[in-house]
């Protein structure tokens, strides 16, 4: 499945704009602040619902406006589907398929599956374990339906959990019996996250190992490596035993909400021990598994979309990822550069068909088509 257009209206830089793209290579340049990388979140809304550079919907809706839109017509060569995503500000973000509304955004995460590659990705991944549990989440989400509905449910269980904490730190009386059946409610859920995350990195690690040892010139052993509190004990006991802490704290402090995933270099921790360099192919390695693994599981390939790879990435990293997706043909590819003529000559010199967009103040202002005979 690869988007043939998109339209952006009133969507953070971009007034009104349609864009027409290659099912291959897709080169978005530009200055900085222009509006590249809201081209690619606005693709990333389409897919998962919701912005991947945004936290909140509202900030992603054009100054002193009201609403924003995004359409976009994707194609797999035989069907076509068009997917719209509104949201106006103090209302409720609608999403639609062929002109269905969706009753839940969940409803169509997974449909067209997508694998990102930011620059701040490299500082996330390795310092915070909440982007692990965001990786490994969004990674899931994509191809497990089972796994997607489990985090919604034991997401929503644990703000009520959370919530009620808070309230009763602040001097009102427990009801012990409604903790037991949020528990009970949050067990279940909390008990297929552990194994499907689980089962994931075990699928990742393998895939990852082989392509750092590529990238890297099997230079490091490097390992993911799974933890959770679950490991030793089930999630009804964990709760029990940290009821005093909870209570005397406001919050949930156990549950797969404090998994992580640990980026291992050598049997040290990647963070304190590995060199830029070595980060940087970590985490490329780290992407690129996850797209093999989306890859395997949809029996498709996701768009892959790459923001601004030359400012964190050496050129030697840039031309293997290049060279990989020329010989191993990847699906649709975009990639935002400050250079205007930098990816497109790469590209054309490994005789790679695709379509270059210039990008000033939210418009386009020029587009170049390059292919080879």
């Amino acid at each position: 499945m690869f988007l043939q257009s998109l339209k952006l209206t009133q969507f953070r830089n971009y007034k009104e704009e349609k864009i027409d793209f290659h099912p291959a290579f897709n080169t978005i340049t530009g200055l900085n602040g222009m509006g590249k990388t809201n081209i690619l979140d606005a693709i990333f809304y389409l897919s998962m619902g919701k912005g991947y550079f945004t936290g909140l919907d509202r900030y992603s809706v054009q100054h002193t406006e009201e609403f924003f839109r995004i359409q976009g017509i994707f194609s797999d060569g035989t069907n076509t589907l068009d997917v719209v995503v509104k949201y106006k500000a103090g209302g409720k973000k609608e999403l639609e398929v062929n002109g269905v509304l969706m009753e839940r955004l969940s409803d169509h995460v997974g449909r067209i599956p997508c694998v990102i590659f930011a620059p701040e990705d490299i500082t996330l991944l390795q310092e915070t374990s909440e982007a692990r549990r965001n990786f490994l989440n969004h990674t899931l989400v994509q191809f497990d339906t089972e796994y997607l509905n489990a985090i919604i449910i034991y997401n929503k269980l644990l703000t009520s959990r959370n919530s009620y904490l808070k309230q009763m730190a602040s001097g009102h009386s427990y009801n012990d019996l409604y903790l037991e059946s949020l528990h009970e409610q949050m067990a279940s859920p909390c008990r297929i996250i552990y194994e499907k995350r689980k089962l994931v990195v075990y699928e990742l690690n393998i895939l990852f190992e082989n392509l750092y040892k590529v990238i890297s010139g099997n230079k490091e052993v490097c390992t993911l490596l799974y933890k959770s509190q679950l490991e030793k004990e089930d999630p009804l006991l964990l709760w029990k035993d940290s009821m005093t802490a909870d209570k005397m704290l406001g919050r949930t402090t156990a549950g797969v909400h404090k998994d992580d995933m640990l980026l291992w270099m050598n049997g040290k921790p990647l963070k304190n021990f590995g060199s830029q360099g070595q980060i940087k192919s970590y985490i490329l390695a780290l992407k690129l598994a996850q797209y093999r693994l989306l890859e395997t599981t949809k029996k498709s390939k996701p768009i892959i979309m790459l923001d601004d790879i030359f400012d964190k990435l050496d050129e030697k990293r840039v031309n293997y990822l290049l060279e990989l997706m020329a010989e191993d043909s990847f699906g649709q590819v975009f990639i935002t550069d400050t250079d205007v003529k930098r990816v497109p000559s790469i590209l054309q010199n490994k005789k790679l068909e695709g379509k270059q967009l210039l990008v000033s103040n939210g418009s386009i202002e020029n587009v170049f088509d390059y292919t080879h005979s």
